[in-house]
């Protein structure tokens, strides 16, 4: 409880210097009541894509749970039938806004299990992104397939009249691949 207070009063301190985003955790999976009627909105069947497969995507509230499931022709697995993954509960959501009464959800976690496909399912989390076009209700859905670092290295020419040989520089960059898929309704 002592947590969403703070929570509301970061939306509040947020909102009063510009409109912002904030990520709420959620406990148990449970939406915090003030979030209820912004969450209700988002509800429903999506129809669409993900990974290029056709599919429809379900956002429901069990009372105060919100519950995300997923089915195409294959089956109700998000990655493949043979993974056995699974869709767990709620953990954060992202709101922006101006106040508390006032704010717009922009993102949710849900907790994500590649079972039998996990190592190489490297995500542990299913993104939604919501947005609104065209007066049409959107969720972009993501989850990472896997995480590499990576050495990419160049050479600087050096300057030969001032005697400084040429020398290689070499980063490492983090590259993650997502699997993703859009939605609407």
């Amino acid at each position: 409880m002592r947590f969403v207070k703070l929570s509301v009063l970061s939306l509040f301190a947020c909102g009063m210097l510009s409109a912002c985003e904030s990520e709420v955790e959620i406990t148990d999976g449970e939406i915090p009541s003030q979030y209820l009627n912004v969450a209700q909105k988002h509800t429903g069947t999506y129809a669409g894509k993900f990974n290029g497969v056709p599919g429809e995507l379900t956002l429901s509230l069990q009372g105060r749970r919100a519950v995300l499931s997923y089915k195409n022709q294959f089956g109700s697995d998000l990655i493949d039938p043979s993974c056995q993954s699974m869709i767990g509960d709620l953990l954060k959501v992202g709101v922006e806004g101006q106040d508390s009464s006032n704010f717009e959800l922009k993102s949710a976690r849900f907790a994500f299990s590649a079972n039998r496909c996990f190592p190489s399912v490297e995500g542990k989390e299913v993104v939604l992104s919501f947005s609104e076009k065209g007066g049409q209700r959107r969720i972009d859905v993501s989850l990472v397939r896997r995480s590499q670092w990576e050495q990419n290295c160049r050479w600087d020419g050096g300057d030969p009249a001032r005697g400084v040989p040429p020398r290689e520089y070499c980063e490492r960059q983090l590259r993650t691949d997502y699997y993703s898929g859009r939605f609407a309704k």
